[in-house]
């Protein structure tokens, strides 16, 4: 059964801590945002963004899943990027710099140079990201995110 969900979540909260769940139909979403440093294993590990400062990077994480009977395909999941954060990389997602009206790979897209020209889009124009689940099965789930930097 083809079902199309499109869902739109803001992944940032002021206290930089988690969101409540969201459902829309059979999808329910959760969002979290954590800041990422560094142990002293050299390993990568998250804790809790209550109290994010310029500099940190935090990775805002969509966890979806599937709470119907049915497959669902081609779920979009689009997060604005709060003002307040610059993308740290372009990665497995397409982004808006026009406040999500369109979306491509971010090499193909410019802004306003304020010269009444044009530039290239940089990741710090990033206003949106979405990306597009193919397939969740019943009772399946899975996650994305992507990384900032707090500006």
């Amino acid at each position: 059964m083809y079902i199309r969900a499109i869902l739109c979540i803001v992944a940032f909260l002021s206290s930089f801590s988690s969101a409540p769940a969201f459902a829309a139909g059979p999808v329910s979403l959760e969002s979290t945002v954590a800041v990422a440093s560094v142990d002293s294993e050299n390993r990568e590990v998250l804790r809790p963004a209550e109290n994010a400062v310029p500099g940190d990077k935090l990775v805002f994480i969509t966890t979806f899943h599937n709470n119907g009977a049915e497959p669902i395909e081609n779920i979009i999941i689009t997060n604005p990027v709060p003002a307040t954060i610059s993308l740290a990389e372009a990665s497995n997602f397409a982004v808006s710099v026009d406040d999500g009206k369109r979306f491509a790979s971010l090499a193909s897209l410019t802004v306003p140079d304020g010269n009444g020209g044009q530039r290239a889009a940089q990741l710090a124009d990033v206003t949106h990201i979405r990306w597009i689940v193919a397939r969740v099965e019943p009772g399946g789930s899975g996650s994305v995110q992507y990384q900032g930097l707090v500006r």
